[in-house]
């Protein structure tokens, strides 16, 4: 008898398959213009709070007839102040025109006295000294007297 064929050798192992490639992981969703119209509105409504805030405990409590009677003592004030400098001013030209007349005078009373007095003093001192008899030779040369130098 025939040997039996030998049994088919078994196929050979499938090698595994690749694992599939990973998927992409998918873009974030970009929230920017939820972001920026979210602080417009939130910046909104802070402003209109304060807004309303100092309306009501501020701007309506006023009292506007004692606010514009204080303006209006300002501004008389200040004209008043004006008025005022402008005298005191006008008064100091004076006095200061008063004392330079007075300053005039005076200088020209020292002058006068000067005049006198001192034209006196070289008047004694051209003459020297009082002698009995004039001094024998004549003396020693002198310098002739300054002249006293006056503005008139």
């Amino acid at each position: 008898p025939p040997s039996p064929p030998p049994p088919p050798s078994p196929p050979p192992p499938i090698p595994p398959s690749p694992p599939p490639p990973p998927e992409p992981e998918p873009e974030p969703e970009d929230h920017t213009a939820w972001i920026i119209s979210g602080v417009v509105v939130g910046v909104w409504f802070v402003l209109s709070y304060a807004g309303y805030y100092y309306y009501v405990n501020y701007y309506s409590k006023r009292d506007w007839s004692a606010e514009y009677k204080a303006y209006i003592a300002r501004k008389k004030h200040a004209q008043r102040m004006k008025e005022y400098f402008k005298k005191e001013k006008e008064v100091k030209e004076k006095v200061s025109l008063i004392d330079a007349f007075k300053r005039e005078q005076n200088r020209r009373k020292v002058l006068r006295w000067a005049k006198v007095n001192m034209g006196a003093l070289r008047d004694r001192l051209r003459r020297g000294p009082p002698r009995v008899a004039p001094a024998p030779g004549g003396g020693l040369p002198r310098r002739p007297p300054a002249k006293l130098a006056l503005p008139y």
